[in-house]
């Protein structure tokens, strides 16, 4: 195996365990947001916005929530705020995979 072949492996790797860090993030972020809100059912609003390849489900969540209003403590307010900032690193952690992805299989396309 050729180190570019690892390479791939490693950046297919990189791109499926951030997927499912994002997934998990996502959730928690949106379950915070949902309990904040009063929403009923914050468990269920929380795995809605999860469905869809499309993001149906979190734009579904993001109509819901306008008619409730928002009471964050700090500590809530504190939790959203390090999750949004793990959510950042973990797009920009999947971007630099996809670019490595790309250059890596330069090589094996010519």
């Amino acid at each position: 195996m050729n180190t570019s072949n690892i390479l791939v492996f490693f950046c297919c790797g990189m791109i499926i365990v951030g997927s499912l860090f994002l997934c998990y993030y996502i959730y928690s972020l949106v379950l915070i947001d949902a309990k904040a809100r009063g929403l009923e059912r914050p468990r269920f609003w929380a795995l809605v916005s999860l469905g869809g390849q499309s993001g149906g489900g979190l734009l579904l969540y993001l109509f819901k929530r306008r008619n409730y209003e928002v009471r964050l403590t700090q500590q809530e307010q504190a939790a959203m705020d390090r999750l949004k900032r793990k959510i950042l690193a973990i797009f920009v952690l999947m971007f630099l995979a996809v670019i490595f992805f790309v250059f890596a299989m330069l090589p094996n396309m010519f």
